[in-house]
């Protein structure tokens, strides 16, 4: 290049030498500095542009204007400007001509005459107000804006605003500060304000120069008028009651007001009673608002209990802070405050029957705020519960509620005694005494099983199950065979969960009907053990040697008797933890037991609450229980069962009771049974084993054969010497499909229902499971997760026929594919065909003007219709302008936990992806903490928590997370930048998440970020 650089420098001179050499040629006119659609300035100067450089002599008498104005014309080597040295006419079309006169300095002339038109400014003027003229209401701070049609001031710095011109007066005079928004805007804002209620005249005043030299000629106005000052609102409201003795009072206002003129208009006054000082003025003091819209009254000293008061403003009356009218509208406000302490009433109230025992409790509402400290004391209740009362007080309705159990069919009086006090220290005198009677316990018949179907086995004689009431005069009772036919929809159908809706048993498989007096006392709970056999009988007597003879069976009701040392119920027998201690007439039901140990015979009991413990019976010395109730047994004769218990089979039991009232008893299913079958479902299989009741052991050579709901066989086998068998049967769509495995022979009988899967569902064990499996499966990718518009999108497929864990290329030869973009618009509809391996591909093509966001890839496989949820394969993109970046940054902590106290080093490398170190670039750092618990990642459910039971949950998830630190720092030669801080947990409870993040900007201006995480453990 350098050996070149001559010749083109002779090369371009010869090319000028050879233009000056045409003295011919005609001087050209280029362009002009008018812009098109834009008017020129009333003083503006008008510059034509020509080929080369003009003789001005020339241009003197060659250049005229039409219609005339006087000006000047100059030069400027190829530059001729003319200059008006008057304002053109506003609003006017002008001629600029050239005649062929014009010479250039080489001699050349015009070829032909030229002629430059330009539109001149019309007048400065007012386009727009606000308020707008004849407004009315306007608000006494509202700022007032003048939109001029044209720029009016030039854009100058901030400190030169101040020269700028202030264009508009008002009448009344207003205070204030105005400025230029821009060239064209003026706003002024009243401070500290316009007199309220008050018809304004603003002014815009005139000449006012515009930057393009148009004026306005004539001065504009507009009127428009302010609202009166007016009060908004006041607390306490008009008309309210029961207001608090040294509570404030607060009055607003509609505009700003002149405060000195408001604290000598109000007034807070008592009124009426009659009493000393009922029409005086209560002292106080003033706290306004900060922009004077309304203000605080406090009184100096506690209002009355149960005075009226107002508050009023006389005369004169006060105006907004610019002045004007004086406020209008409602000017007296009155209150009453809060009487002197009293019970208003009580729940139950004195006197009340039938109060319901289960959510015991007494809630006294009263006048006034009272002081909680003086309440409880106050307050006995005969008689005594069992434990003490829970209060809880509530300012919102002045309510005293107290929580206590309460025993059915009692009478209870609770005496309030004088001394209560409201908060102002003033005292209840009198005593109040409320009687009330609970009601009795409701009626209830409950059968005690684990569900609405329960095994039994068939081994053990009798059959029996726990029936318990309370409070009815007999239980009805029924007892059906149930055929499989008829069995088997119940358990597999939609209702499979609720078996009994719907179920009506058949007359003809009645076995037993009958009923069993109740001989239990009023609000009792009585165990009854049903014996379904054909003898009498029940749980034997209890031999423990070493203990005294027992009294006790499972069914009974029994009394605490060791008096005065209570006895102690524990969580288990013999050393289990001390729940509670029953004293001496504590009534309890034996639900369960009975065990020897340690030469005392334990029984587990019901409590009062519902739990349940183990207590001893007695030693040699004393007994601790006796008998109050004995259980009842009822023997239920089955004719088709030779021995004691029930036969193989299902059975249908219901309960009922005359005081219930049920549309439907209470029922329950029995499945009597000597095999157990445990059933795992496949969509095309199902695998049971079979094993016995009694030794648990796999039965061997069993037929098992699988029924679905309608009770149609969906195949049989044969179990192997495992007790296992694995039966093949129509494929179902889905694993909710219900299916029944039957083992029935002369030896055995067992039933296994896919539904029973309490306590052995999959996430129990975390494991996933499907239980939609879809028949085929797919995976569909990109070459990349971002693009731009214009730019080829590939992507591709691959699917397989899913058998269980068996994967194979799918029997189908084509697959649709829809692309859907960011409006969920299909962009691409093409059906693609599938290679041998079962894969396919594409291209989509985005489009130039194709909307950015997020874009999905849709392949839908077939048998959607099938699937409840839809079955296809999706991968999504996005479609953005970006620029990619140059470098990467990684953030690598030193270590990747710590332990509170200890310092963390976290290092953020910055490296070209062409290689090389981002040196000297700006870092920038955040750390963010988030709540961090412990998750092994192991089935079963195990706690990393140390959840403190004493401190309730707000102990171990209280505040934490948030922004622990940030800074900023300059990567070093090597694109390095070191991170370092405590890891302080401050007042987290738990262990945190430290999200480390680093952002590196280059000279460019280009950010890169990259983040860390750290675990902060507690210790």
């Amino acid at each position: 290049m350098r050996r070149l650089f001559p010749v083109l420098v002779l090369a371009l001179l010869l090319s000028v030498s050879g233009l000056g050499a045409q003295p011919d040629a005609a001087l050209t006119l280029v362009r002009t500095d008018l812009t098109p659609a834009q008017s020129v300035g009333l003083m503006s100067s008008v510059t034509l542009f020509f080929d080369r450089p003009v003789a001005c002599d020339s241009a003197q008498t060659a250049v005229r204007l039409s219609p005339p104005n006087d000006g000047t014309v100059t030069c400027a080597d190829a530059a001729v400007t003319f200059t008006p040295l008057k304002p053109f006419v506003p609003d006017t079309r002008y001629d600029l001509s050239i005649d062929a006169t014009l010479r250039g300095l080489d001699g050349s002339t015009l070829a032909v005459p030229e002629t430059v038109t330009f539109q001149t400014a019309g007048t400065l003027a007012v386009a727009e107000v606000l308020p707008a003229d004849g407004s009315n209401f306007i608000a006494a701070d509202a700022a007032i804006t003048v939109i001029f049609n044209r720029p009016v001031v030039p854009l100058v710095i901030v400190e030169d605003m101040d020269d700028l011109p202030d264009p508009l007066v008002f009448d009344p005079p207003v205070t204030g500060e105005g400025e230029w928004l821009n060239t064209s805007i003026y706003v002024f804002r009243p401070d500290p304000g316009m007199a309220g209620g008050t018809l304004h005249t603003a002014t815009v005043t005139a000449p006012l120069t515009a930057v393009d030299g148009s004026t306005l000629a004539e001065p504009f106005r507009w009127t428009f008028r302010t609202t009166a000052p007016t009060v908004t609102g006041v607390i306490p409201e008009d008309g309210t009651g029961g207001v608090e003795l040294d509570a404030p009072v607060q009055v607003t206002f509609n505009v700003p007001m002149d405060r000195a003129g408001v604290e000598r208009s109000f007034r807070l006054q008592a009124v009426g009673g009659g009493g000393a000082g009922a029409a005086e003025a209560v002292p106080g003091t003033f706290a306004w608002a900060d922009d004077d819209t309304g203000f605080m009254f406090t009184p100096e000293a506690n209002l009355r209990l149960g005075q009226d008061y107002q508050m009023t403003f006389s005369d004169p009356l006060p105006t907004g802070a610019g002045g004007g009218a004086p406020i209008f509208g409602q000017r007296v406000f009155a209150f009453e405050t809060v009487p002197p302490p009293a019970i208003v009433n009580t729940d139950p109230f004195d006197g009340e029957t039938d109060v319901s025992a289960v959510f015991g409790g007494l809630t006294i509402t009263f006048a006034s705020p009272m002081n909680q400290e003086t309440l409880l004391d106050a307050i006995t209740i005969a008689p005594e519960p069992w434990r003490e009362p829970d209060a809880f007080y509530s300012r919102f309705d002045n309510s005293y509620r107290l929580s206590f159990p309460t025993e059915p069919s009692t009478d209870y009086t609770i005496t309030i005694a004088p001394g209560m006090e409201d908060v102002y220290g003033n005292r209840i005198g009198s005593e109040r005494v409320i009687r009330y009677t609970t009601a009795p316990y409701p009626p209830s018949v409950l059968l005690q099983t684990p569900g609405d179907v329960g095994f039994y086995s068939a081994y053990r004689e009798p059959t029996q199950l726990f029936l318990t009431h309370r409070n009815i005069s007999a239980v009805d009772l029924a007892l059906y065979a149930v055929p499989l036919e008829r069995f088997l929809p119940q358990v597999t159908g939609e209702f499979y969960y609720d078996p009994g809706r719907g179920f009506t048993p058949d007359g003809g498989d009645l076995l037993r009907q009958w009923q069993i007096e109740s001989v239990a006392p009023e609000n009792l709970r009585r165990y009854e053990l049903l014996d379904l056999r054909s003898g009498g009988g029940g749980i034997s007597a209890v031999e423990c040697p070493g203990a005294p003879p027992s009294r006790l069976r499972v069914g009974d009701s029994a009394v605490v008797i060791t008096d005065p040392d209570p006895l102690r119920a524990r969580a288990s027998a013999p050393d289990g933890e001390i729940l509670t201690l029953l004293y001496r007439d504590y009534r309890l039901s034996v639900v369960g037991g009975p065990l020897c140990i340690n030469n005392f015979v334990w029984w587990e009991v019901e409590l009062r609450e519902g739990e349940r413990a183990w207590v001893a019976e007695g030693d040699q010395v004393e007994y601790y229980l006796d008998l109050q109730t004995p259980a009842q047994r009822t023997p239920v004769a089955v004719a088709e069962t030779e021995g004691e218990g029930l036969a193989p089979g299902v059975y249908y039991l219901t309960a009922d009771a005359p005081e219930l009232g049920r549309q439907f008893p209470l029922d329950h299913f029995l499945v009597v049974g000597t095999a157990n079958l445990t059933v795992k479902a496949s969509v095309d299989s199902l695998d049971v084993w079979a094993t016995d009741v009694d030794s648990g052991l796999p039965i061997a050579d069993a037929p098992i054969t699988v029924y679905d709901g309608s009770g149609a066989e969906l195949g049989s086998g044969v179990t192997d010497a495992s007790g296992l068998v694995r039966i093949a049967t129509p494929r179902a769509d889905n694993l909710y499909v219900g299916r029944v495995a039957l083992l029935q022979t002369e030896a055995h009988f067992g039933l296994g229902v896919i539904h029973w899967s309490e306590g052995i569902d999959p996430w129990r064990f975390g494991q996933r499971a499907e239980f939609y499996p879809e028949p085929y499966r797919g995976y569909l990718y990109t070459d990349r997760p971002i693009y731009r518009p214009e730019q080829p999108v590939y992507f591709r497929g691959v699917l397989r026929s899913a058998d269980d864990v068996t994967y194979t290329p799918p029997d189908f030869d084509t697959i649709p594919v829809q692309i859907y973009n960011d409006q969920n618009e299909i962009v691409y509809n093409q059906t693609l065909a599938l290679t041998a391996f079962g894969t396919f591909s594409g291209q989509f093509d985005i489009a130039a003007d194709a909307s950015l966001g997020f874009y999905r890839i849709v392949a839908q496989l077939p048998g959607e219709e099938q699937q409840p949820f839809g079955s296809s394969v999706t991968v999504g993109f996005n479609v953005a302008e970006f620029r990619a970046p140059e470098f990467q940054v990684t953030v690598t902590p030193e270590t990747d936990e710590v332990v509170q106290g200890a310092t963390i080093r976290a290092l953020v490398e910055s490296q070209f992806f062409f290689g090389g170190s981002v040196s000297g670039a700006d870092v920038e750092y955040n750390v963010i903490a988030q709540p961090y618990a412990f998750d092994p990642n192991i089935s079963g459910r195990f706690s990393f928590t140390d959840f403190d039971a004493d401190g309730g949950p707000g102990v171990f998830f209280g505040p934490s997370g948030g922004r622990v630190t940030s800074g900023m720092g300059v990567t070093d030669a090597q694109g390095r930048f070191m991170i370092e801080f405590p890891a302080d947990l401050e007042d987290a409870t738990q262990s945190q998440r430290f999200t480390i993040e680093a952002a590196v900007s280059d000279e460019s201006g280009q950010l890169v970020a990259g983040r860390a995480e750290v675990i902060v453990h507690t210790g």
